[in-house]
């Protein structure tokens, strides 16, 4: 069972980060079917969330280095990696071929 106690305001658990689960498999979603400008910067946001949760958090017995949390504190900084590389690989596919197609419209003007 579940075992959280209140600690100086911050609340301890033993259970795992949500939002770093959920910005790994959407991160991770945005790799598999290259769906980068949908996935990938909700996948950063929540890493940041998740990031910013794993640093706060601490387990029952006030130890911040359990297994849970190093997981979610890698799972937070993956995701906004991917994330920031599958987004900016978009953007850069979007300007390579917004800028071959005015070269092909200005070829077919001449």
């Amino acid at each position: 069972m579940e075992e959280i106690k209140q600690n100086n305001n911050i609340e301890t658990t033993n259970k795992s980060n949500g939002a770093a689960l959920a910005s790994f498999i959407l991160s991770f979603v945005a790799i598999t079917f290259a769906s980068s400008a949908i996935l990938g910067v909700p996948g950063m946001v929540l890493g940041i969330v998740g990031l910013s949760l794993s640093n706060r958090s601490k387990d029952a017995n006030n130890n911040p280095y359990r297994t849970f949390r190093r997981i979610s504190h890698g799972m937070s900084i993956a995701s906004i990696i991917i994330g920031a590389v599958m987004t900016t690989l978009i953007v850069v596919a979007i300007f390579v071929l917004s800028i071959m197609g005015i070269i092909q419209n200005a070829y077919k003007g001449q």
